[in-house]
């Protein structure tokens, strides 16, 4: 037996105690105790009721690591409960970004590996054809059939079209068409739908009239497909130097934090960083951003 100092505790009267069964009670125990023994604490007061009296109750006694004893009927106090929050929003706040830049990393991968799948499909069909896919139709209407990709994203609420296109037969899969990063609507009379489709072929492909990869002097920096910003009929148009200005909003995507993915002729993929965002303005200047595209167009013969 070892002798305690008066222990201030709190506990529950057992059923069929008095005044009322499952009251919380407070008082002290001033007597003898074993650590983890049951004991009968004498006096007691009904907790928020002003009402006292000597009853038998039972509450176990336990040490803590720095020696002291206390109830085990204890709870949290909102001082700890606070600090247990408080750590929680801590580790949240430190990981939710981590995670975001892992998602994003993610969704780069499938869209690099989406324009890798449609190069190979843009040669395979060159090999069968004799002849590189290209686009039927101007650049302000829907694509035509025969085109690589018929109708418009802005217009067409499924995959339709997508499965119209002469690419199609070599993909056998919608779902490399799009970004999952892409989060861009397009609203017809149906409703409001995500857009269908990210990708779209370089204008040079068509404009310079090429007919087959041997015709491109610089394969390894000539743009075949890339990620569109307001993607619509299949084609992101570029214009030659020395024009600065956007053809319209034919520019780009942001859909990876500033990044935009890309295939070339000779069948590599690549991801290019955005220099200035903010020149993203419908035939706005394009600095250097709009150069650095133009480099990547077939050279004029």
């Amino acid at each position: 037996m070892t002798n305690l100092a008066s222990i201030p505790m709190e506990a529950e009267l057992a059923p069929g105690g008095m005044p009322g069964t499952g009251e919380r009670m407070s008082g002290s125990l001033p007597g003898l105790s074993r650590r983890g023994e049951w004991v009968r604490m004498g006096g007691w007061k009904a907790a928020g009721t002003g009402r006292q009296g000597r009853l038998p109750l039972r509450c176990r006694c336990l040490r803590t690591p720095g020696g002291a004893f206390r109830s085990d009927t204890e709870g949290f106090t909102l001082i700890e409960l606070l600090v247990v929050i408080a750590v929680i929003a801590i580790l949240a706040g430190l990981l939710l970004p981590v995670l975001g830049r892992a998602k994003d990393a993610a969704h780069r991968t499938v869209c690099l590996n989406n324009l890798r799948q449609l190069q190979v499909a843009w040669q395979a069909y060159t090999d069968d054809h004799g002849k590189v896919p290209t686009q039927f139709g101007d650049y302000i209407e829907r694509a035509q059939p025969g085109s690589w990709i018929v109708g418009d994203a802005n217009e067409d609420s499924d995959d339709y079209n997508l499965r119209r296109g002469t690419l199609f037969p070599y993909t056998a899969n919608t779902g490399i068409y799009k970004c999952p990063s892409d989060r861009s609507f397009m609203t017809n009379s149906s409703g409001h739908f995500p857009k269908n489709r990210t990708y779209s072929m370089s204008s040079g492909i068509k404009d310079r009239h090429i007919k087959l990869p041997s015709q491109v002097r610089r394969t390894a920096s000539v743009m075949v497909f890339a990620e569109e910003m307001d993607v619509d009929e299949g084609v992101l148009v570029l214009l030659y130097p020395p024009k600065r200005r956007w053809a319209g909003n034919d520019y780009p995507a942001q859909n990876h934090r500033g990044v935009y993915d890309l295939s070339f002729v000779d069948g590599h993929v690549e991801a290019k960083r955005w220099v200035d965002p903010a020149s993203a303005v419908p035939y706005g200047l394009g600095g250097e951003d709009l150069r650095n595209l133009q480099n990547m167009l077939p050279e004029i013969p």
